[in-house]
């Protein structure tokens, strides 16, 4: 039996498959992460007689974006008299170059504390924003706005999402006992 230097290769002996799997994933793993490649540009198709097909590019096209986005809620297209104008708050000019502060911080509109990652409510028919543990001690008990004295209903408040912070679990606080066994 004779064998030649080609076959005694690492990939002739292990078949050929798994390296080649291997650098295909690699290569269509970089055109997908590496759009500005050569090899990862569209191509051009053209007709058997040489015209670029235009009808089919068209088809190819994605559909437009609906003129009215929808609601996150419902799926159903948002209304103009769905949406909530909200008075914000936010910090003045000398607070601001004072403590070196990002410009746009909102303020609690009752206390002027600085909305973070605290549990926020809106005032539908005041359109005010304020912490929820403000609305809880001043707002809820008479039911009437702090900042403009109109009366609301209940109906009328709306808890905002809480925003989360660059931590992985923020918002969420977790805490199991460890209890080692000895096994």
């Amino acid at each position: 039996m004779v064998v030649r230097k080609e076959d005694l290769s690492p990939a002739k002996l292990s078949g050929g498959t798994k390296t080649d799997e291997k650098k295909k994933t690699s290569e269509n793993s970089l055109k997908t992460t590496s759009y500005w490649l050569a090899s990862s540009q569209p191509q051009r198709e053209v007709k058997a007689s040489g015209e670029f097909d235009y009808e089919k590019e068209i088809n190819a096209l994605p559909p437009p974006p609906p003129e009215r986005p929808a609601s996150p809620m419902s799926g159903n297209p948002l209304k103009l008299k769905q949406l909530i104008p909200l008075k914000l708050v936010r910090e003045e000019e000398d607070d601001k170059k004072a403590r070196g502060a990002d410009p746009g911080r909102v303020l609690c509109s009752v206390s002027g504390k600085v909305i973070t990652t605290q549990a926020v409510v809106a005032i539908r028919s005041s359109g005010q924003v304020m912490l929820k543990s403000v609305y809880d001690e001043l707002a809820k008990p008479t039911m009437t706005c702090p900042v403009t004295g109109k009366k609301f209903k209940e109906k009328d408040v709306v808890e905002l999402q809480k925003s989360s912070s660059g931590f992985a679990a923020s918002g969420q606080v977790i805490a199991t006992k460890y209890n080692p066994t000895l096994t």
